[in-house]
């Protein structure tokens, strides 16, 4: 007896991610998709269902797949020979939302075990309104950003209060970029490596502890803001006779072991008393029967909720050398920003170089992703091959849209992270760290002296 065929959904938005290409927010409506098309955008969409499909060509003897006619998934079927069913007819020329959700509710309907799609954020929630979690979905585009929701399940479960790394993210902007224009002044040490990964600072602890020196003495955003909490929240839960019980959130396995680290724990506590990797949160709402596409929107609580776009790029490999260099810039006009934006602080590259000029000083910046790479960059140093005045670091694939604590994804997956990342800081109220003003007014409440002894570490000694 013949085994029982696969049976998998495909759906395709044509146009989806044409707007993108073009710096348009999406291709929603009519006139938004022709002033794309006027600006050069193609339809990339079937292109990538593609690559992706071919890898079932193989295997068309045990599959089915039920889709929607012309491009938005027949199309592709009949040019890879791979056996389809129609399920949906697109009602016009271009496809719309109601197409999509039509054809999801008549895929899941098929019974299918397993529903594809290659689209945007549109797309993705048009699907999650159509069919909710009835069937299992590959392809919701990474860079959908459900922080609001987020806020909501993490209320749901018992959080007193939410609220956002991207203010830690703001704190370690503005320190950093004053420690790196205070070497700029003083002649080093150069480079000054960045500190956001601590994985990327235990890698020298073992392998080079002769550059710890280099690294900033900024701590993480995440152990800078745990140390604001403790001390707002301390005076507080002495009052009342309360223990607060801060527990962050990361796309990081390495942050379980900054956080106990000593350097950060005080009077026998860590200053993060848990972390919790993203997709340990994943497991955690479904446990709990939280259906994320069903919440409604919260936002994050102040006065610890607001960050700029320079901190939402942190995520990315190259954000936070772009942020520090938004911050040191003495040009901070909006041409001057686009102008960064295009530079290879942004990009895939393993290794990237960057030469930026400030205040009539030429700025060689380097922005690493893997510490293979890192031990590379080093060694090309030392022999005295290239020289850098600052150096990003981040030791996964892509930064930390790449971390082990993220849910499962391939490369393109990660771009997509990082891609969401950028559009969330271009949708940004503001984009500078120092334009946060509830940032502004803490560091000028803790003055130096606070904020050295609160803000700032010290590794090696």
């Amino acid at each position: 007896m013949a085994s029982p065929k696969i049976k998998l959904g495909l759906i395709i938005n044509p146009i989806a991610g044409m707007g993108g290409k073009v710096a348009l927010k999406g291709t929603d409506g009519q006139a938004v998709l022709a002033m794309a098309r006027e600006k050069g955008a193609v339809p990339e969409a079937n292109s990538k269902a593609e690559r992706a499909l071919r890898l079932l060509m193989p295997h068309r003897e045990q599959i089915m797949i039920y889709t929607a006619s012309g491009d938005m998934g027949e199309s592709l079927c009949q040019k890879l020979e791979l056996p389809y069913t129609v399920v949906h007819t697109q009602s016009q020329h271009e496809t719309s939302p109601l197409d999509t959700m039509a054809a999801a509710k008549n895929i899941a309907a098929a019974s299918v075990d397993l529903l594809l799609f290659a689209g945007g954020d549109g797309t993705a929630r048009n699907i999650c309104e159509a069919i909710g979690e009835s069937v299992p979905v590959l392809g919701i585009p990474a860079g959908v950003n459900v922080i609001d929701k987020m806020t909501t399940a993490l209320k749901l479960m018992g959080v007193d209060e939410v609220y956002d790394t991207n203010f830690g993210a703001d704190m370690t902007t503005i320190l950093e970029a004053e420690e790196f224009l205070q070497r700029l002044k003083n002649g080093g040490p150069f480079p000054m490596f960045t500190s956001c990964c601590p994985a990327w600072v235990r890698y020298l602890e073992f392998n080079d502890p002769k550059y710890l020196k280099n690294i900033s003495t900024c701590k993480s955003p995440m152990e800078m803001f745990a140390a604001v909490i403790r001390d707002k929240y301390a005076t507080k839960d002495e009052a009342d006779g309360r223990t607060t019980y801060n527990i962050a959130i990361m796309p990081c396995t390495a942050k379980k072991m900054e956080a106990a680290r000593p350097e950060f724990v005080h009077d026998g506590r860590p200053d993060v008393d848990l972390v919790l990797t993203t997709r340990e949160l994943v497991d955690m709402m479904r446990e709990t029967g939280v259906q994320l596409n069903e919440l409604e929107l919260e936002s994050p609580d102040l006065p610890f909720g607001l960050g700029s776009g320079a901190a939402v790029i942190y995520g990315v490999t190259g954000g936070v050398a772009e942020a520090v260099v938004r911050h040191c810039l003495p040009d901070k006009s909006k041409n001057t920003l686009r102008a960064v934006r295009v530079t290879d602080l942004r990009g895939d590259g393993a290794i990237r170089h960057v030469e930026l000029n400030v205040d009539g000083q030429e700025l060689h910046i380097a922005v690493v992703n893997g510490l293979v790479h890192a031990k590379e960059l080093i060694a090309d140093m030392e022999a005295g091959k290239c020289f850098y005045h600052l150096v990003e670091v981040m030791t996964c694939q892509g930064g930390c849209v790449g971390g082990a604590g993220q849910p499962y994804g391939l490369s393109d997956v990660k771009k997509k992270r990082g891609e969401g990342l950028y559009a969330a800081d271009a949708s940004a109220m503001f984009k500078r760290a120092e334009k946060n003003p509830i940032v502004t007014s803490l560091l000028k409440e803790y003055g130096e002296e606070k904020c050295h002894q609160l803000l700032h570490v010290h590794y090696g000694e």
